[in-house]
């Protein structure tokens, strides 16, 4: 994620993690029916997570196939955000600090 003059943040998640950077809000995003109708802030909206559960709930058909359920029970993981200076390598970002290690 880098501004106008290439500083910004790497946002790094766990391997089966994922992450939205988005110009609109949760609010703007439910209130407009079409793309088109979209405005975008001025910030960058950013959301991380540690896992989506599939579509789907069974309330009014199928449920949810079994490998994309998730269950309860208690969850442990570690995200990310460093600094990128205008013109860094945000690989070379993630390599230095050791993170780019699987392990």
């Amino acid at each position: 994620l880098t501004d106008s003059g290439g500083r910004g943040l790497v946002v790094q998640t766990p391997e089966d993690g994922e992450f939205t950077a988005l110009r609109y809000t949760e609010a703007e995003l439910g209130a407009r029916r079409h793309v088109r109708d979209l405005v975008p802030s001025e910030g960058v909206e950013v959301h991380v997570d540690r896992f989506h559960r599939g579509v789907g709930t069974g309330a009014c058909g199928p449920d949810t196939l079994p490998p994309y359920r998730l269950h309860s029970g208690g969850w442990v993981w570690r995200w990310t955000m460093m600094p990128v200076a205008a013109g860094e390598d945000p690989a070379a970002r993630i390599a230095a600090s050791g993170r780019g290690q699987k392990g």
